[in-house]
């Protein structure tokens, strides 16, 4: 009924359905996955550092004087969610940054400097695949 070149091209078009079919259902795309990126900026200079949410206009602006404690707080929703955070107590309140924000590469730098951190807290939540906190930086004030 079917001679051999019909049959393999039935085979290739059945090969080619499932093969698109599964990496769609198990292969991550990054435009699906990833968050989007761009609404939250921090930007940091030598007194302080400023905080600003482009999605409702809000700034914060928070001297590294004025800063109490700087907890990393880790999940296990990685790789393709943000899984950090950088969790601020600070005179004025609190406040908890992604670690996917715009400018954080500046901040994780600057926090390296201040009183009272602790290199060995940083390095061990870096590499946290599981829900934990971690005191980065202690009484830098």
């Amino acid at each position: 009924m079917f001679n051999a070149f019909t049959t393999a091209a039935i085979a290739l078009v059945v090969l080619v359905a499932l093969g698109g079919a599964l990496a769609n259902r198990y292969l991550p795309r990054p435009e699906t996955t990833r968050p989007l990126p761009g609404n939250l900026n921090v930007m940091v200079d030598d007194d302080d550092f400023t905080a600003a949410d482009k999605r409702n206009m809000k700034t914060v602006i928070i001297r590294w004087a004025d800063i109490h404690r700087i907890t990393m707080i880790t999940t296990d929703t990685g790789p393709f969610v943000d899984d950090r955070f950088y969790h601020i107590v600070h005179a004025n309140g609190e406040l908890t940054l992604p670690a996917h924000a715009g400018g954080m590469d500046d901040f994780l730098a600057r926090i390296t400097a201040l009183p009272g951190f602790d290199a060995q807290a940083l390095k061990t939540a870096l590499t946290s695949m599981k829900n934990n906190s971690f005191s980065v930086v202690f009484s830098a004030s």
